[in-house]
C-alpha cells in the first residue's frame, strides 16, 4: 500500500515538473523577439546588458526595453522593483511604460525597430501609434512589414517628419480608424433596425399573444448582450493568442463554451430533435 501511494506522489511530481517546463518554453517561445540571440535567461547578465544598452544609448532606446521586458516576465513584482531601485534608478514609472511599450513594438515588427529604433527616434514611433488599440496597431506593423509603409507613408517620410508633424499623421490614422468604427457601427444599427421590423412584421402575421410578446422581448435582450460580447471579443490580440500554445487552449475553451451553450438552446427550441 506504501508502495502505491509513493508511486502515486512521484508521478504527481513528475506530472508539476512537466508543467513547469512546458510553461517555462512558452514563455521563452513568447519572449524570442525580445531575445534574439536565444540565450538562457539569467537576471544578472539582462541587468548588465540593460545598463550596456543605458549608457551607449544602443537601439535608439528598444535594446534596453527589451531587457526590461524580459526582466518583468520573469521576475516577481517585488524583484523588480529592487532591480530598478539598485540599477536604473533614473527610470521612473512613466519612462518605464514607454521604453516596454516601444520595446514591445519593435519586437512585434522588424521594420518599425529598423525605423525607430534609432537614436532620437523612440518618442515618434510611440507619437505615430498613440491611442490606437492593439488590433489596430498590429495592423499598421504588419503594413508596414509587408509594404514598407504606413498608410502612404515612406520609410523616407517617417524619418523626415518632426515630433509634432508624426503628432500630426497619428491624429490622421485615428481619425480613420474612428470612421471605420463609425461605418461598423452604422451598418450594425441599420442590420438591427431591419431585424427588429422583420420581427414586427411577423409578430403582426402571427397574431402573438401578450406571453409570447414578452417572451420575445427576453429574447431580443439576450441578443443585445450578445452584440456587446461580439465586440468585447474583437479587443483581445487574436495573432498573439494564435502564436502560443497556452493562448489557443485559452481561446478554444471560449469557442467551445460558446458552441455548448448554442446546443443547449436548440435543445430548447425543439426538445425532441437530436
Amino acid at each position: 500500500m506504501g508502495s502505491v501511494t509513493e508511486l502515486e506522489r512521484m508521478r504527481a511530481g513528475q506530472a508539476r515538473m512537466d508543467q513547469e517546463a512546458e510553461e517555462r518554453q512558452a514563455l521563452e517561445r513568447t519572449l524570442k523577439p525580445f531575445n534574439p540571440h536565444g540565450f538562457v535567461y539569467d537576471k544578472g547578465t539582462v541587468i548588465r546588458m540593460g545598463v550596456i544598452y543605458a549608457e551607449h544609448y544602443l537601439g535608439g532606446g528598444a535594446g534596453l526595453g527589451m531587457c526590461l521586458v524580459l526582466l518583468e516576465e520573469h521576475e516577481d513584482a517585488t524583484t523588480l522593483s529592487q532591480v530598478m531601485k539598485e540599477h536604473y534608478p533614473w527610470i521612473d514609472r512613466r519612462t518605464y511604460q514607454r521604453m516596454t511599450r516601444f520595446a514591445r513594438f519593435c519586437a512585434k515588427s522588424s521594420k518599425f525597430m529598423a525605423i525607430f529604433g534609432r537614436r532620437g527616434m523612440m518618442n515618434k514611433g510611440l507619437a505615430l501609434l498613440e491611442g490606437l488599440k492593439d488590433p489596430e496597431i498590429d495592423e499598421l506593423l504588419i503594413e508596414l512589414d509587408e509594404t514598407g509603409e504606413v498608410k502612404g507613408l515612406t520609410e523616407a517620410d517617417l524619418l523626415g517628419k518632426t515630433y509634432r508633424q508624426t503628432m500630426l499623421e497619428n491624429k490622421r490614422l485615428r481619425l480613420e480608424t474612428n470612421k471605420k468604427v463609425e461605418a461598423a457601427t452604422e451598418k450594425l444599427s441599420k442590420e438591427n433596425l431591419r431585424l427588429k421590423k422583420q420581427n414586427e412584421e411577423l409578430r403582426e402575421e402571427a397574431g402573438m399573444s401578450a406571453g409570447l410578446e414578452k417572451e420575445i422581448a427576453k429574447l431580443e435582450a439576450g441578443e443585445a448582450l450578445i452584440n456587446e460580447g461580439v465586440v468585447a471579443l474583437g479587443r483581445p490580440d487574436w495573432v498573439l493568442l494564435s502564436q502560443e500554445a497556452g493562448g489557443r487552449a485559452r481561446a478554444k475553451l471560449l469557442i467551445d463554451k460558446l458552441g455548448r451553450v448554442a446546443q443547449w438552446l436548440g435543445d430548447l427550441l425543439e426538445p425532441g430533435k437530436k
